[in-house]
């Protein structure tokens, strides 16, 4: 549980480093008054929320550097390594393939619940690399599969031409069947 923890003090650390309006305001379509997630949360448990739970939990994960602020700093520098140690491994024309999701697609509103399998997608957004997501087709059961790309900051054309070129070979975005 201590690197769930990390993980997420790194994560809104770095969120509230970026500086820029809050994901609560973001959130709240910039009207003046945030999203409050505490009560947006009970109401999303009575099904009366427009607004989805992961959504919610990351208004409430903002306010961590704020809670714990002798962290913040630390945080900050560790997820900024992280970012140097993948760009450093990748190299200026490298890309990484990476899974979206532990498993194929699972059933809608399942992935809400495994505690970790959302830290395949969000490790990238935290790192602010750019990441491109392409459709490899089906597994044997008819469930979409795919694979994220990822590369160094500001190489956001070097992930769609990957993107691309894996659409071509694999047969692009397939339906599933009904």
């Amino acid at each position: 549980m201590k690197g769930f923890a990390s993980a997420l003090g790194i994560w809104s650390s770095m969120l509230d480093a970026a500086g820029g309006p809050s994901y609560a305001s973001l959130l709240g379509n910039g009207v003046e008054v945030e999203v409050a997630g505490g009560r947006e949360l009970v109401r999303w448990a009575l099904g009366r929320s427009p607004y989805t739970l992961p959504s919610l939990c990351l208004v409430l994960l903002e306010k961590l550097p704020k809670l714990l602020p002798s962290h913040g700093k630390r945080f900050v520098e560790a997820g900024l390594a992280l970012r140097a140690e993948v760009s450093s491994l990748l190299g200026p024309r490298g890309v990484m393939l990476y899974p979206p999701y532990p498993t194929t697609a699972p059933p809608h509103n399942r992935p809400l619940f495994p505690p970790f399998h959302w830290v395949y997608t969000a490790v990238f957004n935290v790192l602010e690399l750019p990441v491109t997501a392409a459709p490899l087709g089906l597994d044997r059961e008819g469930l979409p599969l795919g694979v994220q790309i990822a590369a160094t900051h500001g190489s956001d054309h070097r992930t769609i031409a990957v993107a691309l070129e894996l659409e071509r070979a694999f047969g692009g975005w397939v339906p599933p069947p009904s």
